[in-house]
């Protein structure tokens, strides 16, 4: 980082203390920023209950996982032919006997195509 750079490079005396001081705050600054950033994105992947239940459709690629949660439930999930059309988890809410219960749509387990 360049802030970083700077405050190794410059002369350490009476006069540029509170520069120095500045550059330390502005770095701590940033990577708090960083890390806040890397911990909302890592919270993006979890999906709150909703219903009496909560089931996951998991499995390996090109098995008709997003097929059954778009045939069971409301959701619009990418069904196609080809292996690895999902790339993120998607609920879906399915009602059974006047119960709700949500499916959630998930990735392939593995990175091989199902023979």
């Amino acid at each position: 980082m360049a802030l970083e750079e700077m405050l190794a490079i410059m002369p350490h005396h009476k006069g540029t203390d509170k520069l120095q001081a500045d550059l330390r705050r502005r770095i701590a600054k940033l990577l708090d920023a960083a890390d806040k950033k890397a911990a909302t994105q890592r919270a993006s992947m979890i999906i709150e209950k909703e219903g009496a239940a909560q089931a996951v459709v998991v499995g390996p690629p090109n098995t008709g996982k997003s097929q059954l949660v778009a045939a069971v439930t409301s959701a619009v999930p990418a069904v196609a032919e080809y292996p690895f059309t999902t790339h993120r988890a998607m609920p879906g809410m399915m009602i059974f006997k006047n119960i709700q219960i949500q499916l959630i749509d998930t990735p392939p387990l593995t990175d091989q195509p199902a023979e």
